[in-house]
């Protein structure tokens, strides 16, 4: 959680002082990228993912991991992922058979998309019994020590 805490500090003053930065997100905000305190993946229910053949090499997906810009976009513009459906996919996640079989292997298996970055599935369900357990600023609260 700390971790957490210092890379999204680190990223909003990094994004207030560049106007490049400011530039490659666009009208997505920061918090498309880094939670402003505890995510699903401190409560363990979050993923970052990519797909690899059988000997263990990355497939090419629509970016490089975490990219911060259009070409990490799972969809062309911003909606929830409850929202999201294939005909939403950004054009280069549409052409690429190995990221669109990744989306259908987590979606299938109950897990929510990100419509900010490609890599990132939710398990939204389970995040809300592990938040419930810890109380609401539970893990917050481990950033300030």
């Amino acid at each position: 959680m700390t971790a957490q805490w210092y890379l999204s500090r680190m990223l909003e003053d990094a994004y207030a002082s560049s106007s490049e930065i400011q530039q490659a997100l666009g009208s997505w905000s920061l918090g498309w990228y880094v939670a402003n305190g505890a995510s699903g993946h401190n409560y363990g229910t979050d993923v970052d993912v990519g797909v690899c053949d059988a000997g263990g090499n990355p497939l090419p997906m629509p970016s490089s991991f975490d990219a911060f810009d259009d070409s990490g976009h799972l969809t062309a513009y911003q909606m929830s992922p409850d929202a999201i459906s294939p005909d939403a996919y950004a054009d280069s996640v549409k052409g690429n058979e190995a990221c669109l079989a990744l989306h259908r292997a987590f979606v299938d298996a109950g897990f929510s998309e990100l419509a900010s970055e490609w890599w990132h599935f939710a398990d939204g369900a389970t995040e809300s019994v592990n938040r419930a357990v810890v109380g609401g600023g539970g893990l917050d609260f481990v950033a300030t020590l």
